[in-house]
């Protein structure tokens, strides 16, 4: 759970600490996400280099010979998010967006090109056909929805 767990806890740990000296933690959270999505860029390119999270095998013209030929899967993933940190730029320029929807608009980007580019990554476990990665992603965007569900109608009634 490297990246969602770490993501989470960095995440909770500037959040406290944002509260606890009264600063609006979605205005840094929006900043966060920007600086995220360009940082995981670097990772994924790291990752190619360092022949780390490797392809599921293939025989296309790209592919890259490891122990055998495989989709470059650190090179899907490292456009994908090149995709999201583009599209959070331009996200955060339009204008009456609320505090918090970049932040918010990352971690739907995020899980949803995750969860494509993991086809092509080499899973050793895979349940149902999806990797446990998958499912976190899912998992992210059901929680996300219901935050959204949350905020925009039962949090409205209340206030």
């Amino acid at each position: 759970m490297s990246f969602f767990g770490g993501f989470l806890g960095g995440f909770l740990g500037c959040f406290y600490y944002l509260k606890k000296i009264k600063l609006d933690w979605k205005k840094f959270a929006d900043l966060f996400a920007i600086v995220i999505a360009g940082a995981i860029i670097f990772g994924r390119i790291a990752n190619f280099l360092n022949g780390e999270l490797v392809g599921t095998k293939s025989d296309l013209l790209w592919c890259i010979n490891y122990d055998v030929c495989r989709h470059p899967y650190q090179l899907y993933a490292a456009f994908s998010h090149l995709v999201l940190f583009a599209f959070l730029l331009f996200f955060r320029k339009i204008k009456n967006i609320k505090s918090g929807q970049v932040f918010y608009a990352f971690l739907v980007g995020y899980s949803i090109l995750r969860f494509i580019t993991d086809f092509f990554r080499q899973e050793d476990i895979r349940i149902l056909g999806l990797s446990v990665w998958q499912y976190t992603c899912l998992l992210v965007l059901i929680l996300f929805v219901c935050f959204l569900f949350y905020d925009k109608f039962i949090k409205n009634k209340k206030e």
